[in-house]
């Protein structure tokens, strides 16, 4: 499978939107995927950030105004994108899943 790599630049694409979502995993579950986060956040939000990048394109997840320990946004350009990423995340154990498109 290809795999999703945190983006050597640390920058982060705006053109995301949220594709997925992360439930049970801690701030250190994902720093151990990824390694350190990319963004402290913006002090109000969001409290960190790690930014992707895939075969397909990149990827953003964060915990957007979640107040539950434990839930993250999966946020991409792409389905293709997004669904590699939820199958990377599933394959190291990690429960995601894909938005449903309404």
């Amino acid at each position: 499978m290809s795999s999703v790599k945190p983006n050597p630049k640390g920058s982060r694409q705006h053109d995301h939107v949220l594709q997925g979502k992360i439930n049970d995993a801690s701030i250190y579950d994902l720093e151990h995927l990824f390694g350190d986060r990319h963004s402290e956040g913006d002090g109000h939000k969001i409290s960190c950030e790690w930014y992707l990048v895939t075969p397909h394109g990149s990827a953003t997840i964060h915990n957007y105004w979640s107040f539950n320990e434990g839930e993250w946004s999966i946020l991409t350009a792409n389905d293709r994108t997004a669904s590699l990423v939820v199958a990377w995340l599933r394959e190291h154990k990690v429960k995601a899943y894909l938005k449903p498109h309404v």
